[in-house]
């Protein structure tokens, strides 16, 4: 077989392998741990590549990152994957795990046949992007929808690699603007590549062993000052890149302040996830989706132990790197590609994630394979050396794939993903968070308040933890202890009107209806918002205030005029108010024969827009069309009643018996010629 013939036939078999240890993506669903801002509860990704999300996608910072190629890679996705449109637009997660996976792939491919090309090493090349192919540390980058950013930066990094190998061979402008053009690709898809340049330089010793460097022999100051140079509008792109990067994530707050963690305790975290680093790409087994900070950072045993294996690693590469270039090559691609991930500047509350080395790991795999290949040279012959290799390549890459597919496995649902990180870390207050959130999407309350709990016995002072254990406790009816919980939380976030809203909601249940109404009032003036506007005026209502009610229901009508719902309260207010100061019948016939009309009979609002018509009706003394109108909302309010007690829904069936009975009270009132006055007034559901 010719070499070529033998080239492409271990590049199909990477791709093969790899598309076989992954495949079970393709069967896997969204989680709800990033996959839904960037795709399936995105209302502008929903809508897929069009002029607009185009545009959008130049111009958008999403969890703290600008990366438009990537959020365009997403945007063809849903075009591509999904069925229907914009809010009725259906993902198939399947397609968007289906691209991560043939992007991963691709750099696979090219990172083989780049190596090849320089290196001249086939089998070494092939188990170097066998490695990257199938480590486990591989999965989160591939099997994660939201991580696509890694997949697709990898894809353009593997391409700068490859067009500066042809730049090298014959340089040009041409091929220099290539070089920067897949550079700038893989910037707009992730920041991760802004150590390149740098990179580019350590490939220039080795393997490209650039002629510039050295005259007769000896290293040469002034080429390696023009290889430094050629660099410098790559350097130029790459600033650029943080620059943007920084702004966009300070501006989100997603950059940890100083005054959180001091310089000294960056040091110790960048320390220690320098050895977490290598010892998951020597034995890489409980890999988890999220490694937290601990809350005291201190110099511990294993702080001192990476310490002097970074310093040893470090001092071994500079005294080899005479006699094998490719020790320091490997070293500082692995150490210097970190850096910007490493800790220094923190971002989030992760110590370290299996993601930030899907690049940097292909320096430890070249520096590993290359040393025993040359190990191998130097104590066996050739044919020897061809079974050894063999053997030592198939012990090494087995195991991997078995770990790899059953990394693959924990990414089957979140529930899976988030117990398997309880499991393999201690006091992982993420891990116990996001698993109460996955096991509270699936109405399994008394379970992830469990984990609520954990996590707060973790990390006292954590709002996201506070707020979604109170909303679990709202939906199970325990208003009491999510007030406590809102009230924890409203300490660490004073002014978040989520948390502001809530504390009414629930003060509201309590039956404090004045604080509820202070509770709104504050929410609204954090984030006005139509919700909030509908609750303060119908607290307001129930407290008798009501001019101050009709103003609010006024500001929002204003403010969102094809607010039904608001209308038709306003409209409730002004046809049955006790007083007769605040009644305006005219005016509330006038919003009902405009709105109600226009009520779709499907709509939730029906039975509330023809009950509120027939009180409109009866305050201007028509009493036939009042009880016409009441008598539609009353034989709708029953069919919904029936639903319910189909559906073995009590609390939805004690609801509904309510509104019957509220709505044969009126029709009552109508059939003996009597308009409707409440006080306080009351809003139909």
């Amino acid at each position: 077989m010719s070499r070529r013939a033998l080239e492409l036939l271990l590049a199909c078999l990477l791709v093969a392998v790899t598309l076989a240890v992954f495949a079970p993506i393709l069967a896997h669903p969204f989680i709800y741990y990033d996959d839904d801002v960037y795709v399936f509860a995105n209302p502008v990704v929903l809508q897929g590549l069009n002029w607009d999300t185009f545009r959008w996608a130049w111009t958008s910072e999403v969890q703290g990152n600008w990366h438009p190629l990537t959020m365009l890679s997403l945007l063809a996705d849903v075009s591509l994957w999904s069925r229907g449109s914009g809010a009725r637009s259906a993902p198939w997660p399947g397609g968007f795990h289906l691209t991560s996976l043939l992007l991963h792939a691709a750099s696979v491919a090219v990172l083989f046949f780049t190596l090849t090309r320089w290196t001249g090493r086939l089998y070494c090349s092939a188990l170097v992007a066998a490695l990257f192919a199938i480590h486990p540390t591989r999965v989160e980058s591939v099997a994660w929808i939201a991580e696509r950013k890694d997949v697709l930066s990898g894809f353009f990094f593997m391409l700068t690699l490859a067009a500066y190998g042809a730049y090298v061979r014959r340089p040009s402008l041409g091929r220099h603007l290539v070089v920067a053009v897949c550079l700038a690709c893989g910037l707009m898809s992730k920041a991760m590549l802004v150590t390149v340049p740098l990179l580019l330089l350590l490939l220039d010793v080795w393997p490209l062993r650039r002629s510039a460097l050295r005259t007769a022999g000896r290293f040469d100051p002034l080429g390696a000052g023009l290889l430094v140079a050629e660099k410098l509008p790559w350097l130029m792109l790459v600033a650029v890149s943080s620059w943007i990067t920084f702004h966009v994530q300070q501006k989100q707050g997603f950059v940890v302040s100083l005054e959180f963690q001091s310089p000294g305790e960056r040091l110790i975290t960048a320390t220690n996830a320098y050895g977490a680093y290598l010892h998951s790409a020597i034995w890489p087994t409980r890999l988890c989706l999220m490694y937290p900070l601990p809350l005291d950072i201190q110099v511990t045993s294993a702080t001192l132990a990476s310490a002097a294996v970074l310093a040893g690693g470090t001092l071994a590469a500079l005294l080899t790197a005479r006699r094998w270039a490719f020790v320091p090559v490997g070293w500082f691609w692995f150490v210097g590609m970190l850096v910007p991930v490493i800790g220094l500047v923190q971002i989030g509350g992760t110590a370290r994630c299996d993601r930030y080395t899907y690049l940097p790991f292909i320096g430890l795999f070249l520096l590993g394979v290359w040393s025993i290949a040359g190990l191998l040279e130097r104590r066996l012959a050739p044919r020897a050396r061809r079974y050894v290799g063999g053997a030592l390549a198939a012990a090494v890459l087995l195991p991997l794939s078995v770990l790899c597919l059953r990394q693959v496995g924990y990414w089957r649902d979140a529930e899976t993903l988030f117990t398997h990180a309880t499991e393999v870390t201690e006091n992982n207050h993420l891990a116990h968070y996001n698993l109460a959130n996955a096991l509270a999407s699936q109405r399994r309350f008394d379970e992830a308040l469990v984990h609520y709990d954990r996590t707060l016995e973790l990390y006292a002072n954590y709002p996201a933890a506070l707020f979604n254990k109170s909303s679990t406790l709202m939906r199970l009816s325990r208003y009491g202890e999510a007030f406590q919980a809102l009230l924890a939380c409203n300490v660490l976030s004073p002014d978040d009107p989520n948390t502001l809203y809530n504390l009414g909601q629930c003060a509201e249940k309590l039956g404090r209806l004045n604080e509820a109404a202070f509770y709104y009032q504050q929410s609204l003036e954090h984030d006005p918002r139509h919700a909030t506007y509908l609750a303060l005026a119908t607290m307001l209502n129930r407290l008798n205030r009501t001019a101050e009610a009709v103003r609010t229901f006024e500001q929002l009508i204003k403010a969102a005029p094809n607010n039904r719902q608001a209308q038709l309260m306003l409209a409730w207010v002004l046809a049955t108010h006790h007083e007769s100061s605040h009644r305006d019948p005219a005016r509330a016939l006038e919003i009902c024969s405009r709105i109600v009309p226009r009520v779709p009979t499907v709509s939730s609002l029906f039975v509330s827009a023809h009950d509120t018509w027939g009180a409109a009706y009866a305050a201007n003394g028509d009493f036939q069309r009042a009880t016409e109108e009441a008598q539609q909302a009353y034989e709708r309010a029953l069919r919904e009643r029936r639903a319910r007690e189909l559906a073995n829904s009590p609390g939805g069936v004690a609801e509904w018996d309510r509104q019957v009975k509220a709505i044969r009270r009126r029709l009552d009132y109508y059939q003996r010629k009597q308009p409707y006055f409440v006080n306080p007034a009351e809003f139909p559901d």
